[in-house]
């Protein structure tokens, strides 16, 4: 990724692997995805309640909120 060209886009996919209390069996789902224009080049994502915050290889942070059925 060149991070001088602002004019390129990396995709950005955010998921969320929920697993049993056995650890036997999971769920994932995916509460943030984006062609780049967004958050270009995620690299962390961190949620708390119904915030995300993303943290991208080359631009700015971006925060956002969902709703409770892509937790």
């Amino acid at each position: 990724m060149d991070c001088d060209n602002h004019d390129a886009y990396a995709p950005s996919q955010v998921l969320r692997i929920k697993f049993s209390e056995d650890f036997k069996s999971w769920e994932v789902t995916e509460p943030f995805a984006d062609d780049g224009r967004l958050a270009s080049g995620s690299t962390a994502a961190a949620a708390f309640k119904n915030q995300l915050l993303i943290g991208t290889l080359c631009r700015q942070l971006v925060h956002c909120y969902f709703n409770s059925e892509t937790q």
